[in-house]
């Protein structure tokens, strides 16, 4: 025999000095209460013994909870749970509890065998927590491995228009583009396209022993028509910003044109030259048509664009084709090195507007220097930490230690004239909602990176020069 079961006594006294043990009647009479249970509930044993259980009772369970324990020990089977009683100075507690029935063999009669943990902290731990997530501004709710929601806050359902989440999964709450147990901030768009647009972050959390996912939601919609109007504003800014550029770009072919009208004029008699003639006049049409479409597009506004894989140097090229008269102005080498032409998630017009806006800085990075200053601008691609990368680099003036610190706060910004404050926060902006991400590495009077980061590069076909 086991030194367990030879010593079944000192088994007991150490259950007696832990647990909550007692002993109770088929009428809910207390036949025995150890001493732990007397030291708990504030009452002697002799104050116990012959009192019903409701002693103890706190009214905080619904007259339907101590219907079910009855039924389930009077049936026969053990009974599980948690149950908050009020001990003799009013003071309540929890305990964590098992009761099993029991038949005496001599008087046939039942007994119920109850033996109990306290649990008090850690219940007021879980109350407060309730509390203050009920208390929170924004939605919040739990739903479970199954996506479904399992417990809501007061504000969640108001926030979405609803009497209640509960039982519904939260695909059906965010529609099918929530990405059930992603961990991260997402936006969509709830409700009909354009209507409503929230904000969501999921996280792995632990809800009554668990697993379980705990999500902040709240309305930004607001916030995102501030946001668009934003970069429309600066969109349009840099609008103004490429003019010359622009004009630049349409003198060139008109000049072209100009000159092949008089070849014309020159050789009439001649049909096959007028049509060679006549076909370039009509190419160098086009390609001001194209610039000035170019123009119209940057500037209108963009909404519900999604994205998807496109290439970055095509992008590129159209932003170089606005800027390069104006680098010539300026006395400013330019050099392109794109080794690896991949396809990344963006959407054209917004990265236009985002190498537009860095190569803006970097160029008007040399405004107050000298102009004997060898000038250079670098655009270069690579591979980081698993992500492709372009950065935009130049040998300007850089930032101040001071000024790194307001960079992407909106209406900031260094320079004199040209800025509008709006230029970094609205590309950071853009390409975080892409999956990547924008970051400025800078030293005063040496130059500064403006590094993208893209969330998704796939080396595809490449078809650069279409």
């Amino acid at each position: 025999m086991s030194f367990a079961l030879e010593n079944l006594d000192l088994i007991n006294e150490a259950l007696n000095a832990s647990a909550i043990v007692a002993i109770t009647d088929s009428y809910g009479k207390i036949k025995f209460a150890n001493e732990t249970f007397c030291k708990l509930s504030g009452y002697s044993q002799k104050e116990l013994i012959g009192q019903n259980h409701r002693i103890l009772k706190s009214d905080y369970h619904p007259p339907e909870f101590y219907r079910d324990l009855w039924r389930t020990i009077a049936s026969g089977r053990m009974w599980e749970g948690e149950i908050c009683n009020r001990n003799k100075s009013g003071r309540l507690y929890w305990v964590k509890t098992y009761i099993f029935p029991f038949t005496d063999p001599a008087t046939k009669e039942k007994e119920f065998v109850s033996i109990r943990w306290e649990m008090t902290e850690e219940k007021e731990k879980e109350t407060n927590m309730k509390s203050l997530m009920d208390a929170a501004m924004d939605g919040l709710l739990i739903y479970d491995r199954f996506g479904r929601v399992i417990w809501e806050n007061s504000k969640a359902p108001g926030i979405l228009s609803q009497k209640s989440l509960k039982g519904l999964t939260v695909a059906r709450i965010f529609g099918t583009h929530y990405r059930v147990y992603f961990l991260g901030t997402q936006e969509l768009v709830v409700g009909e396209p354009g209507s409503r647009v929230f904000e969501v972050s999921t996280e792995p959390f632990q809800w009554e022993g668990q697993i379980a996912y705990l999500v902040n939601f709240r309305d930004i919609t607001e916030k995102v028509r501030i946001q668009s109007q934003m970069i429309q504003q600066d969109r349009l800014a840099s609008l103004g910003l490429i003019a010359a550029g622009l004009v630049h770009e349409v003198k060139t072919p008109m000049g072209v044109i100009r000159g092949r009208t008089e070849l014309i004029e020159m050789n009439l008699d001649n049909p096959v030259k007028v049509y060679e003639n006549i076909k370039i006049i009509q190419n160098q049409m086009d390609r001001m048509s194209d610039l000035l479409q170019e123009l119209l597009e940057l500037g209108k506004p963009a909404p519900g664009v999604k994205p998807h894989l496109i290439f970055p140097e095509n992008v590129l090229s159209k932003v170089l084709s606005f800027l390069d008269h104006e680098m010539s102005l300026r006395n400013i080498e330019f050099k392109k090195s794109i080794s690896n032409p991949l396809q990344v998630l963006g959407e054209d017009k917004f990265l236009f507007q985002i190498f537009l806006n860095l190569l803006l800085n970097a160029i008007h990075s040399f405004a107050d220097l000298p102009q004997d200053h060898d000038r250079q601008i670098e655009v270069y691609d690579r591979m980081e930490d698993g992500r492709y990368q372009i950065v935009i680099k130049d040998n300007g003036c850089g930032i101040s230690e001071e000024a790194k610190e307001h960079i992407f706060v909106p209406l900031f910004t260094t320079k004199k004239t040209e800025g509008t404050g709006l230029g970094l926060i609205v590309s950071r902006k853009m390409i975080r909602g892409w999956g990547g991400d924008l970051v400025l590495e800078s030293k005063e009077a040496v130059g500064t990176e403006a590094i993208l980061s893209f969330s998704q590069a796939e080396a595809l076909s490449p078809q650069i020069a279409q």
